[in-house]
């Protein structure tokens, strides 16, 4: 196991001033291809791994860092025919499957059926879990980058495993309340002004957490946001539970503008302040808390 240096908890206080990305700092698709030309991700050591996407994913790269990140050496269960079209009675994920969208924009209805596919496949796959609301962002956002039905659903299968979001999609939700809970804590302790602001109004900081976190943040930031900052959360190895900072650091970036709204309009702010959010913003804020206690001891990748 290697520990992460642990830095006082205020580290994470005041991380939205280190957000801004330099011009340096955000690389055009020709200079990351550039960078990425011939790299052999099973020769790289985890530092450099770390460094190179920071420097910025291609988009033709993603999928293969996604996937060698989720270990495809280890097969999966045998599979009864096509997995995608394994029947199952989910009804909703067809309703969740229509009205999901990424980053304010909708899916097309192939994009529709294809998520709904997945979707059913995967509560047929795990009857134990079956189909849970929010799975439909993550499964969007891995068909948006795969291009391909069968390949989401085996790394959906990993990714689950991968982030231990069984505790998130299970009955009652234990994981997930667990990491909310942690985050209201750290809220009090870090932003009061805020927590007491929302309290005031109130909003319960699960009201935001919820959809965030069981999404992965793909329900509340942009599209091209969300695609960097799981490129982070991969490659970094954090699970479910570390998702608790990173909520915090996200609610200081618009801090002052949460302060300014009222009750109705913190209600309508789940998702809108979050919308301009860029990947730097969101990045940083992931690799600031990465640097506090709240990460604790990570094991290595093993490559």
């Amino acid at each position: 196991m290697v520990a992460v240096v642990a830095l006082p908890m205020d580290c994470l206080k005041g991380c939205a001033q280190f957000l801004q990305p330099s011009v340096a700092d955000v690389l055009d698709e020709d200079r990351r291809l550039q960078l990425w030309d011939g790299v052999d991700l099973a020769q790289l050591s985890e530092t450099s791994l770390r460094t190179l996407v920071a420097s910025g994913v291609p988009s033709s790269r993603r999928w293969s860092l996604w996937t060698w990140t989720l270990d495809p050496r280890d097969p999966l269960p045998e599979l009864p025919g096509d997995p995608v079209a394994i029947p199952a009675d989910a009804t909703t994920a067809q309703v969740d499957a229509l009205r999901t969208s990424l980053g304010g924009e909708r899916l097309s209805a192939g994009e529709v059926e294809s998520l709904e596919k997945v979707l059913r496949a995967y509560a047929s796959y795990n009857p134990d879990i079956g189909y849970c609301q929010g799975m439909n962002f993550v499964v969007a956002l891995l068909l948006l980058v795969s291009g391909d039905e069968t390949e989401t659903f085996r790394t959906f299968i990993r990714l689950v495993d991968h982030l231990e979001l069984a505790g998130f999609y299970a009955s009652d939700f234990p994981k997930l309340r667990e990491s909310t809970e942690k985050s209201s804590e750290l809220l009090q302790k870090l932003l009061p002004k805020l927590c007491n602001h929302l309290d005031e109004n109130g909003i319960l900081v699960e009201q935001f957490l919820h959809s965030w976190h069981i999404s992965l943040f793909a329900s509340c930031l942009p599209r091209a946001t969300v695609l960097e900052l799981w490129d982070e959360l991969l490659t970094s190895r954090c699970t479910a539970a570390d998702l608790a900072g990173l909520s915090v650091a996200l609610l200081e970036l618009r801090e002052k503008q949460l302060l300014r709204s009222n009750g109705q309009q913190l209600m309508s702010a789940k998702q809108r302040p979050w919308a301009c959010v860029c990947a730097g913003e969101a990045t940083s804020s992931l690799r600031t808390v990465q640097k506090s206690p709240l990460w604790g001891p990570r094991g290595t990748s093993g490559r």
